[in-house]
């Protein structure tokens, strides 16, 4: 487990499997088996391989309002930028966006992640992960780095 502090909103895969026997050349269902089945830890590296290769930008918005688990973008979206570093390791994706003085001229007070089919383009993608910050770089004093670390285990 890594430094970061973890939200109640948690990151899961599972998964069921179901087998259905037919009667030869019928449409009549003889059984039906049904279970959970275990996602191996090489399973979940190929899932945080796959969500790596989606994730491309970080926003920047001025909202205070609420993140809920149904929002599809930043309340109020004020700036974007390409994601600078990814990395897994092993059930970890690390995610870090670097911003100069210049390009956050904000009160930061909410940020979040987003996927293709993201451009830079504000408000376009699909939202990942959604959080309230509140940092005041409006003075340009400061270059800022976001990380974000999503846990798969």
């Amino acid at each position: 487990m890594n430094k970061f502090l973890y939200n109640s909103e948690s990151f899961s895969i599972h998964g069921k499997w179901k087998l259905q026997a037919w009667y030869k050349g019928t449409h009549t269902l003889y059984k039906e088996l049904s279970g959970d089945n275990l996602i191996c830890t090489t399973g979940k590296g190929l899932a945080g391989d796959a969500i790596l290769a989606v994730i491309t930008y970080l926003a920047l918005g001025t909202s205070t309002t609420a993140v809920a688990i149904g929002n599809t973008q930043l309340t109020a979206e004020v700036a974007r930028k390409g994601i600078t570093l990814k990395t897994r390791a092993v059930n970890d994706l690390t995610f870090a966006t670097f911003f100069t003085a210049a390009e956050s001229t904000y009160y930061i007070k909410e940020a979040g992640l987003f996927g293709v089919p993201a451009t830079a383009t504000l408000n376009s993608g699909i939202i990942f992960n959604h959080y309230l910050v509140s940092f005041d770089n409006s003075g340009a004093l400061y270059d800022l780095t976001f990380w974000n670390v999503i846990s798969l285990a």
